[in-house]
């Protein structure tokens, strides 16, 4: 599972319906899988995120869903499954959400600003363990 914030969805949600909306033609999944490569990035960055390993937020979907191809292949396979004319937005984001067991977190969970670096394997020290009992 990899957690990232609420606001990079909201942001590539309303990005994707601006998409969806001025295309003349219906979406194709090998845009909009395009589309989201592209916007990924630039809103990590725009929000500051950095990834473990200095990853970049595309790698980090890849190792967190243990993708057997890149992550725009798998994306575009899956949406090429769905029903392309009525695709939205919406069912890109829940597609990449089951693609790579996303957990999205609001501003307020304890763990979201923290220097806004997401690690995906967070290691505790037995040393900064303190016992009150002792």
């Amino acid at each position: 599972m990899i957690e990232l914030p609420q606001e990079i969805r909201d942001l590539l949600v309303e990005q994707l319906d601006e998409y969806i909306d001025e295309i003349v033609n219906t979406p194709d999944a090998e845009e909009l899988a395009q589309l989201v490569v592209e916007k990924l990035p630039e809103l990590a960055e725009e929000l500051e995120l950095e990834f473990d390993k200095g990853d970049d937020i595309i790698g980090y979907l890849e190792i967190a869903g243990d993708l057997d191809a890149p992550f725009q292949d798998m994306l575009m396979e899956q949406l090429e499954m769905m029903d392309e004319e009525n695709l939205t937005a919406e069912e890109v984001l829940v597609t990449i959400e089951r693609l790579c067991e996303v957990d999205w977190l609001q501003e307020d969970d304890e763990i979201y600003d923290m220097g806004r670096k997401f690690d995906m394997n967070l290691a505790f020290d037995a040393d900064d363990i303190v016992d009150d009992d002792y």
